[in-house]
């Protein structure tokens, strides 16, 4: 029996098929990614690969002995399932395996935006930074702010977890309004006026902070009517934006947005005004 990798692994994968299966032949690249295109195949009983293989009936064709695929991802998008159940391969992937550090990074960006690190950071290396001041890059705090999480699948809940340690309410919606499991925990509940793939009235929940020219990012079956409700141009007031974020968007910021969604916006925050103390 033959299993080959196209990457090298963090694990033991030699130790553990040899120890299942005794006297298999495992081939794994001492370093980095081979492309499948430059591994022989023909005798391979097994093939464990990575999202950037592309599994395809041209792959089987090269692999008549292959009888299993190991994706190690989260998806299978990189494989054809018609081509491998036509040629009679197993199809297997890793669903959790990546589900903490997913979101344990994006809490990471949350903080980061939130607690301004980023350009604590630049300043910081820039050796400009001259001391300590009251109004210093205030940032906003998370305690008693509100997540709204779109999907409640296993990072959904994770992201919802660490948000509760934080001290923050946490409001959901799932196209399959699937009852988390910690759904009794005092700080989260299903987004009101559920109607489908995304909360109701979602320019009322967002401030208009998704908008037109977002949406072709998305699936149109799962934006749920979303495009009739948002309009190119259409964004969060000045006003709006302020009490929302109290000051935590300023002006170095504001290159990165639409002049024509900031309505005014950008005439009041000019670049290296933050919070003031009070705020």
């Amino acid at each position: 029996m033959q299993v080959i990798s196209t990457s090298a692994l963090p694990i033991d994968l030699a130790g553990q098929v040899t120890a299942a299966v005794p006297g298999t032949v495992v081939q794994i690249p001492a370093s980095g990614h081979v492309g499948i295109a430059d591994l022989d195949l023909h005798d391979a009983d097994a093939l464990v690969c990575l999202l950037l293989d592309r599994i395809d009936a041209a792959v089987f064709a090269r692999a008549p002995k292959l009888r299993v695929v190991a994706n190690c991802a989260v998806g299978i998008d990189n494989i054809d399932l018609e081509a491998a159940t036509a040629a009679g391969v197993y199809v297997t992937n890793t669903p959790d395996v990546l589900t903490e550090a997913t979101a344990e990074l994006a809490f990471t960006l949350l903080l980061a935006c939130a607690r301004r690190l980023g350009e604590g950071e630049r300043l910081v290396r820039s050796g400009t930074w001259t001391g300590w001041a009251l109004d210093q890059l205030l940032g906003v705090g998370l305690l008693g702010k509100t997540l709204g999480i779109i999907g409640m699948g296993r990072i959904g809940q994770a992201m919802a977890r660490r948000a509760l340690g934080f001290g923050m309410h946490v409001i959901y919606a799932d196209p399959h309004q699937r009852a988390w499991e910690s759904n009794t925990h005092a700080g989260a509940s299903i987004a009101e006026g559920w109607e489908g793939p995304v909360p109701s009235g979602p320019r009322e929940a967002t401030g208009g902070g998704v908008n037109g020219p977002a949406l072709p990012d998305l699936k149109g079956e799962e934006v749920g009517g979303l495009e009739e409700e948002f309009q190119p141009g259409t964004g969060p007031s000045a006003a709006g934006l302020r009490e929302a974020t109290r000051g935590g968007v300023n002006g170095p910021a504001l290159p990165d947005l639409k002049g024509e969604e900031l309505g005014g916006l950008e005439e009041e925050f000019q670049p290296g005004t933050g919070p003031s103390a009070a705020g």
